[in-house]
């Protein structure tokens, strides 16, 4: 039986962009995830995945806001490929955004990644403007 985990989700920052209604993570104030975190817990998941023999693994990119920190999400992609084709275990990376802050720079990161890690964007659209923003 499978009891090692081996799908996250990596909250890259509590900032965010909007003001949602409904959401709670602007109460945590600026915090930014740690280069660490992110490499440790992208090989924790590989190695339990290696343990239980299944052939990949899950990420999801979430927030706050992710794009807010492009830095962070360079980090995570780049260190889950390098992990991936080490290991030969497939990285599933999904990405979670209000689509507010999507740069130039996060557009290529998605282009050159999509294929390689499977890397998906996931745009949350949770009402109208008053709602929403």
């Amino acid at each position: 039986m499978n009891t090692l985990p081996t799908d996250a989700s990596f909250i890259m920052t509590t900032s965010c962009n909007n003001r949602c209604k409904y959401c709670f993570v602007h109460k945590f104030g600026n915090e930014v995830i740690k280069d660490e975190v992110i490499t440790d817990g992208i090989d924790y998941l590989l190695n339990n995945a290696k343990k239980v023999g299944k052939k990949a693994i899950n990420i999801s990119i979430f927030g706050g806001e992710p794009t807010l920190v492009p830095d962070k999400i360079s980090i995570l992609l780049s260190h889950a490929l390098k992990k991936q084709n080490e290991t030969g275990i497939q990285c599933h990376v999904g990405l979670i955004t209000n689509g507010v802050s999507v740069t130039d720079e996060l557009k290529k990161l998605i282009i050159e990644y999509k294929d390689k890690l499977n890397f998906g964007v996931q745009l949350s659209c949770d009402g109208n403007r008053e709602t929403h923003n």
